[in-house]
């Protein structure tokens, strides 16, 4: 999933295709992808943008852009990417999204970073970045 790329006025949906290319060319200095589909996911609201939903053809290649998704901060610092999520796994996410939040109110000393489905912590001068 692709979030964060702004929709224009004249797009109808159908600009699945282009954004995956713009991130992958623009953002991550890779060449085309190899993609099944891309299309825009959810009801079209003002003030809001949806997110896109990419298909490849591999889990390898999910696998792939996952882990260099980092390099987007350089050139889109407000696009981002994330894993393909059923309702019960965004809950789930939610829910740890939400307890991290609240350990940062609480000490803002540490890093905080979900992994494997935990909340994890690092000194925050220990910590690369």
């Amino acid at each position: 999933m692709i979030y964060g790329i702004e929709e224009t006025s004249e797009d109808d949906g159908d600009d699945g295709g282009r954004v995956v290319r713009d991130v992958y060319i623009e953002g991550l200095g890779l060449d085309m992808p190899n993609t099944v589909d891309a299309y825009r996911v959810g009801k079209r609201e003002n003030g809001k943008t949806r997110p896109v939903r990419a298909e490849f053809p591999y889990p390898g290649d999910v696998k792939f852009v996952l882990t260099i998704a980092h390099k987007l901060k350089a050139k889109l610092p407000n696009v981002y990417l994330g894993p393909d999520r059923s309702k019960e796994e965004r809950q789930a996410h939610n829910k740890l999204v939400n307890q991290m939040r609240t350990l940062i109110k609480q000490d803002s000393s540490k890093h905080y970073y979900i992994r494997d489905n935990k909340i994890c912590q690092v000194d925050k001068k220990l910590s690369p970045g």
